[in-house]
Parts: C-alpha cells; sequence; structure tokens
C-alpha cells in the first residue's frame, strides 16, 4: 500500500494540492475555534452570579476565595497554654512542699514530684507501698 502512495506523494502538482487542502482544513479549525470561544465567553458574562446565603452564624462562600486554612490544633500555642494552665498549680504545689518540709524538718526537694527547672515538666512518678513513705515499689 505504501509502494501506491510514494509515487503519488513524489509529484510536486500532488504536494501542492495536499498543501492547500491542509491549510484549508487549518483555517476552518481555527476560526471555529474562534467562534467557539467567543461564543462561550458571551454566554458566562450574560449567567447571573450564584446567590450565596449564610444564616444561623454559619459562613458561606460564592466563588474564588482564598484564606489561609488551618486543620488541627496550633501546637506551640496549645502547649504554651497548657504551661500557662500549670504555673498556678506548680506554684501551689511548691508552697505546700515549703510548708511540709518546715513542718517535717526536711529538705523540699525530695517532696516534689518533678522540678520544672531540671527536668522542664517531666514528671517522675513514685508509687510507693501501702502504709511506707520511704520505700517505693518494685
Amino acid at each position: 500500500m505504501l509502494g501506491s502512495i510514494w509515487p503519488f506523494l513524489k509529484d510536486p502538482a500532488n504536494l501542492a494540492v495536499l498543501g492547500s487542502i491542509g491549510a484549508v482544513i487549518t483555517a476552518i479549525a481555527g476560526v471555529a475555534w474562534a467562534l467557539f470561544t467567543y461564543l462561550d465567553n458571551k454566554r458566562e458574562k450574560s449567567a447571573s452570579a450564584p446567590s450565596v446565603k449564610a444564616d444561623h452564624g454559619s459562613v458561606a462562600a460564592g466563588r474564588d476565595i482564598t484564606v489561609p486554612v488551618t486543620i488541627g490544633l496550633d501546637e506551640k500555642k496549645v502547649g504554651q497554654e497548657v504551661r500557662d494552665a500549670q504555673k498556678p498549680l506548680e506554684d501551689r504545689l511548691e508552697r505546700l512542699a515549703a510548708q511540709v518540709a518546715r513542718d517535717k524538718g526536711v529538705e523540699v526537694a525530695p517532696l516534689l514530684p518533678f522540678s520544672s527547672s531540671s527536668a522542664k515538666g517531666a514528671c517522675v512518678n513514685r508509687t510507693f507501698r501501702s502504709g511506707s513513705t520511704r520505700q517505693p515499689m518494685n
């Protein structure tokens, strides 16, 4: 089949005819595309904007809204809020430990379950045997 087409394509007159046919087809396709995009844009502009309504404290969006979205918790902010909330409890615990230390005549440090300055809030969990205040359970 290629053997019968090749001599036809080698003839300069046939090549000129095929080039003209290709140019006409390309021009028709370009005009059709330009007409389509023109009519499509015209139809978009004539369409009314969508109606968006928000009520009862809800949020509604129409089109093309760009806002930063945070999903989940802000770890730094939550951590700071937890530290701020624990601060009064830590202060109260230190005051109670100091009072017990004065009453019992012992040092304050062993009475505190954690030290904010040395362990940065890490808790040392000590479980004692029933009735004993000296020996931790194994």
